[in-house]
């Protein structure tokens, strides 16, 4: 038998033992007492949601507050809202799971569904051209040749009753003599007075007025007449004058050609145009005499011009189906001018308001219409809806959304893919 151990080796055995348990105890209530102080490990904890507590032994068991199971008596543990086994909510099945960085990677971006106005504008291509209501077309029944030209180019612009051209013809000449002496004779009426033979003077106004009838034929406007009237000579060189101040547009008259009774040249006022545009047909309805409109011309780099729906013309384009509107545009300076092409923006009315989304978050497959709702807990599950118009960039939603819920409005399309592989596994 070995020898036994000295009673005091024993006892400085077990002065060790007892020495080293609590020097543990000691180290052990230190740390978690610094823990329990130290701000950076309370708010780390803090910072996780926590949803609910189950039992680790029978997961089914749930509690909102902390405490121990019923069942097993073990203690509950948290379940927190960034720990990928939480499950997804009971009423969405097909919910997806991204974390931060799956979302970031993914492109996720959120928006909500709102109520807005389906007051909106449509855009459509127009043309300038000039208002027929204000054009002169320059025409003369002189026959004979244009002596003198004053205008040398369309894209003049010319005052009323401004000289155009000068026109020279014999007959006219013999005209205007005739004219004169009706004059004459009609002023002898006159100054005879009662002296004069009984009906000289119904004569001589008769007279007259054959004359005048044969110059309005011959070209001569009443102006002209009266200058006539007062120098007491003809126009070897008959002017031919602008009826409307306003801008050359067509000018077909050089000199020495030999006039016929057509239109040489016409005057538009520019101060006023009509601009035509075409809009989808499916806007019919949003289109108005009377309605505002904004012009602006690629031309005319930041100026903007303003006019109204004048008409909207009675046939629509054959090749495209649009429609055809006429508006009437104040053209101050006179930057607008014919043949020049822009982009005519019309606002509609206000109407009522409307559920929307951004247009990008619906996914149509054409079979179906959804959109991504944020379940909250990183998971988002599509929703089925039913759309409406378009209206700017928002969708319509008639159904299958709340107002204010949070959806996927960049992404979705990668989440639908997503969702329809799992489905297919």
């Amino acid at each position: 038998m070995g020898a036994a151990s000295p009673p005091f080796q024993t006892m400085n055995h077990k002065k060790s033992t007892a020495l080293f348990i609590l020097s543990a105890f000691l180290c052990g209530y230190v740390y978690a007492h610094w823990t329990a102080r130290d701000p950076s490990v309370v708010s780390a904890k803090s910072a996780r949601q926590i949803l609910f507590y189950r039992c680790p032994m029978h997961p089914a068991y749930t509690s909102t507050k902390p405490g121990t199971s019923p069942c097993c008596h073990m203690t509950l543990e948290p379940v927190y809202a960034d720990d990928p086994s939480t499950p997804p909510p009971a009423d969405a099945p097909n919910a997806l799971r991204l974390d931060p960085q799956q979302q970031q990677m993914a492109g996720i971006q959120y928006g909500t569904a709102e109520f807005t106005s389906d007051a909106q504008s449509i855009r459509g291509a127009a043309r300038v051209g000039v208002n027929e209501k204000h054009v002169a077309r320059v025409e003369t029944r002189l026959e004979g040749w244009i002596d003198e030209v004053f205008i040398h180019a369309p894209g003049e612009n010319v005052k009323q009753y401004q000289t155009l051209f000068t026109v020279y013809n014999r007959k006219a000449v013999a005209t205007q003599l005739d004219f004169l002496h009706a004059m004459d004779v009609r002023m002898t009426a006159v100054m005879a007075g009662n002296s004069a033979p009984i009906g000289e003077l119904a004569e001589a106004d008769a007279i007259l007025a054959g004359a005048k009838q044969r110059m309005d034929a011959a070209g001569f406007t009443d102006a002209q007449m009266d200058a006539i009237a007062r120098s007491r000579h003809p126009f070897q060189k008959v002017p031919v004058v602008a009826p409307i101040a306003g801008t050359v547009i067509e000018l077909q008259a050089v000199a020495g050609q030999m006039l016929t009774p057509a239109a040489v040249l016409t005057i538009a006022d520019l101060s006023t145009v009509w601009v035509t545009a075409q809009f989808a047909g499916v806007d019919a309805a949003a289109v108005h005499p009377g309605q505002s409109a904004t012009l602006r011309v690629p031309l005319l780099p930041g100026k903007t011009f303003h006019g109204l729906v004048d008409a909207i013309l009675p046939r629509l384009d054959f090749t495209t189906g649009s429609l055809q509107v006429r508006l009437q545009f104040d053209n101050p300076g006179l930057f607008l001018r014919p043949e020049m092409f822009g982009e005519i923006e019309l606002a509609t009315e206000p109407g009522r308001r409307n559920l929307t989304v951004p247009a990008e978050a619906l996914i149509d497959t054409g079979r179906a219409q959804s959109v991504f709702v944020d379940l909250g807990n990183s998971y988002v599950a599509p929703r089925e809806v039913t759309a409406g118009r378009r209206l700017g960039d928002r969708v319509e939603i008639l159904r299958g959304l709340d107002p204010g819920a949070r959806i996927v409005t960049s992404g979705g399309f990668l989440l639908d893919s997503e969702t329809r592989m799992r489905q297919a596994r």
